[in-house]
């Protein structure tokens, strides 16, 4: 047991052993993770327990900089310990962040730490969803996510829509690295005018027809960030929204029905 979660067991040492009562004998064999020939190291002196190229100290606590970016034990590498060995500027949560909710902490798990499967465990990915948008400003950082617009245009006349700004994928004029997106029609909506759109602004350029005149129509569209640069294909990660137009007539000065 360890009743006050500081990582020693509780009791009192044996004089022989050195391990606490309540640790009875000890463990045989000290859990390996990684299972790493090469390094050999158990759990506990393995700074990467599951070899994801991710530390412990960022998996555990959920934090890309917990390790202080050395890759290894917890803020600046050597950390400054307690008299038991604990960590100075370390608090002890009873669990690791736990990023799949599968009941094994991050840390130490080998398939669920990395759910957008690029390589790089969450906890040490500044993308989580692979969508171009860095977490710290992705509202949904773990989920790629398109929402839904509305918007007015005239018959005839060309309407600029803006359908990126609620959306986690960001323009090409973002510059932001990672982010390399374009947009499709995705083929689904009732608008028959004529579609384009402008990766480099986010924005749908919608022309409706004639008998769009009075109506409501939409367009669906796809909008991908291309992971490799080579086009759209199957690994790209995309997501996909509805655009909802009210089409007005526009003037008819000569009342003949179709619009000047």
């Amino acid at each position: 047991t360890d009743a006050n979660n500081d990582g020693i067991a509780d009791g009192t040492p044996n004089a022989i052993t050195g391990i606490p009562s309540s640790a009875g004998t000890g463990v045989g064999v000290p859990t390996d993770t990684d299972g790493n020939v090469g390094e050999n190291l158990p759990n506990f002196l393995d700074a990467d327990a599951d070899d994801d190229g991710c530390s412990d100290a960022n998996e555990y606590y959920g934090n890309n900089t917990a390790d202080g970016g050395d890759g290894g034990q917890y803020g600046s590498d050597p950390a400054a310990v307690n008299a038991n060995g604990t960590v100075t500027a370390a608090s002890y949560p009873a669990t690791g962040a736990d990023i799949d909710g599968g009941g094994t902490a991050d840390y130490v798990d080998i398939t669920g730490d990395d759910p957008d499967a690029d390589g790089t465990a969450n906890a040490c990915d500044l993308d989580d969803d692979n969508d171009g948008n860095p977490d710290a400003s992705d509202p949904n950082p773990l989920v790629p996510s398109a929402v839904a617009d509305s918007a007015t245009a005239m018959v005839g006349m060309s309407a600029t829509i803006d359908i990126l700004t609620n959306d986690d994928f960001l323009p090409d004029n973002s510059g932001t690295a990672g982010s390399d997106i374009y947009i499709s029609d995705a083929g689904t909506g009732t608008g028959v005018g004529i579609i384009s759109f402008d990766e480099n602004t986010g924005e749908l350029i919608y022309t409706p027809a004639l008998i769009e005149g009075g109506m409501s129509v939409t367009i669906d569209y796809t909008v991908c960030n291309d992971l490799t640069g080579d086009g759209p294909t199957l690994d790209d990660v995309c997501a996909t929204a509805t655009v909802t137009i009210l089409v007005a007539m526009g003037p008819d000065a000569d009342m003949d029905g179709i619009p000047d």
